[in-house]
């Protein structure tokens, strides 16, 4: 449940390789600080394939090089406490998130999702995994929903019915479930397997 929020309302973000936790925290304190009306009706689940790993994750225990590793000073000094050679996320960020165990293959997936963060996991997938998770992934999110992959991630050749939008220097997949488009696009503009 969001801090402020009731469950099953509100944007509903899942980050579904989470890893130790740093991109689902990152997202909770952009959105408390640049919209902090979202951010109290906002659902994050955080989901690894590892116990360990996600044990990690909601500890929010960071060294001082993971924490250097993009986290703006001001971000570091309003959500964290320094614990010896560690820095701890505060508590209203970790009851922000709710961390779960799911294997991208197997695991029955969340649904009603808003955005998905799916960054550099696909890399290590067969291309019929990756056919078979781009689907399941789509079938999570809202009909209006975004899915998020990594830099080095696509969906060409493996799934329809994505626009390929780009913001500043980052590039997301926005489901047009419709897929009637009101203007001409160019090809490669338009995802199709």
């Amino acid at each position: 449940t969001p801090a402020g929020g009731v469950a099953g309302s509100g944007l509903r973000i899942w980050c579904a390789a989470c890893s130790t936790g740093q991109e689902p925290y990152s997202i909770a304190m952009m959105l408390t600080e640049k919209m902090p009306r979202v951010a109290a009706i906002t659902n994050i689940l955080a989901s690894d394939i590892s116990q360990d790993t996600l044990r990690r994750a909601r500890e929010g225990a960071y060294t001082r090089f993971e924490i250097d590793r993009g986290l703006p000073e001001t971000y570091r000094k309003r959500y964290f406490t320094a614990e010896g050679d560690n820095f701890r996320i505060n508590e209203s960020m970790r009851k922000a998130i709710t961390f779960r165990q799911v294997n991208l293959i197997s695991d029955p997936f969340p649904t009603g999702q808003d955005i998905i963060f799916c960054r550099n996991v696909s890399i290590y997938f067969t291309d019929e995994q990756k056919k078979v998770l781009y689907r399941r992934l789509k079938e999570a999110l809202k009909p209006d929903g975004i899915l998020v992959l990594g830099s080095a991630e696509s969906l060409s050749g493996y799934l329809e019915n994505f626009v390929i939008r780009e913001f500043g220097l980052a590039r997301y997949y926005e489901v047009n479930a419709s897929g009637v488009f009101i203007f001409k696009r160019k090809t490669t503009d338009v995802v199709t397997g």
